[in-house]
């Protein structure tokens, strides 16, 4: 990984502050932020950092749909849905009953 760029900095505007190149690389689990040819493209060659630091693999990943807040609304709801339901379904205990 280069790391030449770690301490140049941008302002983030999904974030609202700015940061350097190295949270910016790194933020979504060891991956680059979506945004990262966005915010840098002005700055470096970010397309070629990018095309020479991770796989394609990676890079699907880093650039796959980020889904809709309703969807991620809908994911939310149904897991607390399912908590409860899985909640109900466990034997009362010695001390329940």
């Amino acid at each position: 990984m280069d790391r030449s760029h770690d301490e140049r900095e941008v302002y983030c505007r999904m974030l609202g502050h700015v940061l350097a190149f190295r949270y910016c690389r790194a933020m979504q689990e060891g991956l680059p932020c979506s945004r990262i040819l966005d915010c840098w493209f002005e700055l470096m060659d970010i397309r070629t950092f990018v095309a020479e630091n991770y796989t394609r693999q990676e890079l699907r990943r880093i650039f796959a749909p980020s889904p809709s807040r309703l969807d991620t609304i809908c994911e939310v709801v149904n897991r607390l849905r399912r908590q409860e339901q899985e909640s109900r379904d466990e034997p009362a205990g010695p001390e329940d009953g």
